[in-house]
């Protein structure tokens, strides 16, 4: 049966039995699947005057207020859900990481920290049934305390990253590209010129954050173009950005260490990226370039948010911050030891941009 027959049915059953709050609540999670919010909290708030403090039904209330953009009155639905819920219930992690997200409305970052600890400290109190305990909305709050700086790291992962093919192939030709360019705009037959393939779909930011999902680039195809509406990608520079007046180039990583190319147009030279730098691309565009390999595109500026935090003075090889050492020629390129300069000058052919 499809929504709106359950619904018909529903309702048909609910006019014989008007306070049955299994059938008001059934059918009140069927409006929101339909996104008829307004139909939804009717429901529940019947069932509130039927049974004022039936847990779930305060749960689901809350919820709807959320879908609905009432950040305040959602804020207080949660509040009184978890005044009522028992500590183990399924739901309370959820309220409180759906408390951060309302935070997020406002940018009150303490709230939306301490409701995402709360949540951790709620997920200990589940029963083994439960757990791993998921939710989308943990994830958009990790992805927010990253970006403000305000998550902490976890265990560094192992450097198993360099020794993939795909990265040292995009770093290089990235670099080459570099390279090439360089050797033209330097020719005295040089003529400038801007030119870039109109791409089949458009890619723009949303009107809020709220809702967005985080995704990671192992879970985009990278066999057709598409624009990744309602999902933010995370993404860490790992080459020098490379501007060749149509467009911004650079190669970067998101957090389980994958890369991709990237090309950012439209952009406000005020911003400062730079190798290190990390960004949050809202609706990536997955494009197959001219080349016909894929890329993300990002072609409206709104849509990339740049951190205040970054990798300062991070290795050109390895990816380490705080790199002490500086190569000797271009008097750019950092490294954290000797070995990572040499391996960057065989491996990832340095020589390409050092004298650039």
């Amino acid at each position: 049966m499809e929504s709106d027959e359950n619904i018909d049915f529903l309702t048909e059953c609910i006019k014989k039995y008007p306070n049955n709050k299994f059938f008001l609540q059934l059918r009140g999670c069927l409006y929101n699947f339909i996104y008829k919010h307004e139909l939804a909290l009717r429901d529940f708030i019947r069932i509130e005057e039927i049974s004022k403090d039936d847990v779930d039904n305060l749960y689901h209330k809350a919820g709807t207020l959320r879908l609905m953009g009432r950040d305040k009155q959602a804020t207080d639905a949660y509040t009184k859900f978890l005044f009522v819920a028992s500590a183990d219930h399924r739901n309370v992690p959820e309220a409180y990481y759906s408390l951060g997200i309302c935070s997020m409305a406002n940018r009150n970052t303490d709230s939306i920290a301490r409701h995402y600890e709360q949540g951790l400290n709620a997920e200990e109190k589940q029963i083994p049934f439960f757990l791993p305990y998921e939710s989308t909305s943990k994830e958009m709050l990790e992805l927010m305390l990253r970006h403000i700086g305000r998550l902490s790291k976890g265990k560094e992962k192992p450097v198993v990253k360099l020794a993939d093919p795909f990265r040292k192939e995009l770093i290089v030709n990235h670099r080459r590209g570099i390279s090439e360019y360089g050797k033209i705009i330097s020719s005295d037959e040089h003529v400038k010129f801007n030119f870039t393939a109109k791409p089949p779909k458009s890619q723009s930011a949303p009107l809020s954050w709220v809702g967005l999902k985080p995704i990671y680039l192992n879970e985009i195809n990278p066999t057709s173009d598409h624009v990744l509406d309602g999902f933010v990608l995370e993404l860490t520079l790992i080459t020098v950005p490379f501007n060749n007046n149509m467009s911004i180039s650079f190669v970067a990583e998101d957090s389980n260490l994958n890369v991709q190319r990237v090309s950012l147009y439209n952009f406000d030279k005020k911003h400062n990226l730079a190798i290190g730098a990390k960004i949050s691309v809202i609706n990536p565009y997955l494009r197959t370039a001219m080349d016909g390999r894929p890329l993300i595109r990002i072609d409206d500026p709104n849509s990339v948010i740049v951190s205040p935090h970054q990798i300062v003075d991070m290795c050109h090889y390895c990816g380490k911050g705080q790199s002490k050492y500086c190569c000797s020629k271009c008097k750019r390129s950092k490294y954290c030891s000797k070995e990572c300069q040499t391996l960057d000058w065989k491996e990832y052919s340095h020589k390409l941009i050092c004298i650039l």
